[in-house]
C-alpha cells in the first residue's frame, strides 16, 4: 500500500496478487485505488491477468527483436535481475 498527495488530491493505491493455479503460467493482480479530492473519496479498481514466463523466454524474445541483452541485479541486496537491453 503507498499514498501519494499533491494539492487537494491524495491516492492511496492498494495490490493484491493471487494465484489460483499454482501449476499455470498466469496470475491475477487487482489494484484498488482510493481516491480523495478536496475531501470526497471515490474507489476505482482495475484487474489484469498476467503471465510469467522463463527467463530465457525473456532473453530469445528480446534478442530476436534486435535487442542487445544484459542482466544485473535489481539492487544491492535483492535476489531479482533486471535486464538491460539496447538496439
Amino acid at each position: 500500500m503507498s499514498t501519494h498527495a499533491r494539492g487537494d488530491v491524495e491516492i492511496t493505491l492498494i495490490e493484491n496478487d493471487y494465484d489460483p493455479d499454482t501449476t499455470d503460467t498466469t496470475y491475477e493482480t487487482t489494484f484498488v485505488y482510493l481516491v480523495r479530492r478536496a475531501g470526497i473519496q471515490e474507489v476505482h479498481t482495475d484487474h489484469h491477468l498476467g503471465v510469467l514466463f522463463p527467463q530465457e523466454t525473456w532473453f530469445r524474445i528480446l534478442r530476436e527483436t534486435g535487442f542487445e541483452v544484459r542482466e544485473r541485479l535489481a539492487a544491492p541486496g535483492q535476489d531479482y535481475p533486471i535486464l538491460l537491453c539496447r538496439r
